[in-house]
């Protein structure tokens, strides 16, 4: 591989802040001014792409979120508004088609964005996901991007920028009566992220510490089975401040 070029960004909830990549003799590897901090626009959704690159690394960091989903409904005397705030856990819950209390393994079932290099206007290719930091591995894929557009700064001592995208929420459950509907939804997010990290290092990805924060507008359908009394409880309502945040370091990579 001879000269390229990667342009790091951020998306909606992720900032990256544009990287030169030379390639030297083997093995040599200069960096300039490089700084990623990732975002999931929908998520805090955070992507990136690469010339010259046959797959993509995805570098995972794990997500917060509070989803708080109105639906109106039709009553007599008096219509009413039925509201359900979905955290981290029950998002993952859903996604992996089971109730919402049931119990979620903190270490091989992480809510997270999948985020690699990506240009502000071509097609994105960042993630949420259900991810396995034990084994490397996507567990199942939440919802995607469609598109992506952006800016950053590149500060003192710091990259920070904001985007817009939006994306498609994804239909799981696959049948076991819990689960996700597939909607669309639109993001807007801000993120920052420090200069200096060195992607020839070691697990690099585990230095990095970006902090993002995704606002995710739009429809969410979900519907959850009572295991004992198969009591069904669905909301098919509107998201018109939920929020997805990272903010802490890299948790694992994988390559598709």
């Amino acid at each position: 591989m001879s000269s390229f070029r990667c342009t790091q960004t951020a998306v909606g909830n992720a900032v990256i802040r544009e990287a030169a990549l030379r390639a030297r003799p083997p093995g040599k590897l200069s960096v300039r001014a490089f700084a990623l901090g990732p975002i999931y626009v929908l998520l805090c959704l955070f992507a990136s792409s690469c010339l010259l690159q046959a797959q993509i690394t995805y570098y995972v960091f794990k997500v917060n979120a509070s989803v708080p989903i109105a639906e109106d409904v039709p009553a007599s005397p008096n219509d009413h508004i039925v509201r359900k705030t979905l955290l981290a856990n029950d998002i993952t819950n859903l996604a992996l088609g089971r109730p919402l209390k049931s119990t979620v393994n903190p270490k091989t079932e992480v809510l997270a964005v999948a985020t690699t290099f990506e240009t502000s206007g071509t097609t994105p290719v960042s993630k949420l996901i259900v991810f396995n930091p034990q084994q490397s591995t996507v567990t199942t894929t939440v919802a995607t991007l469609s598109s992506l557009n952006f800016g950053i700064a590149n500060e003192a001592t710091i990259s920070a920028g904001q985007g817009l995208a939006t994306g498609n929420w994804l239909a799981t459950g696959g049948g076991t009566g819990s689960g996700f509907f597939a909607n669309t939804f639109n993001v807007g997010g801000t993120g920052s992220g420090p200069h200096g990290f060195n992607p020839t290092l070691p697990n690099f990805f585990k230095l990095l510490f970006p902090t993002a924060k995704a606002f995710y507008q739009g429809q969410m359908h979900f519907q959850s089975t009572d295991p004992k009394s198969h009591v069904v409880t669905a909301i098919n309502g509107y998201v018109t401040n939920g929020i997805f945040g990272v903010a802490g370091h890299g948790i694992g990579t994988f390559t598709q």
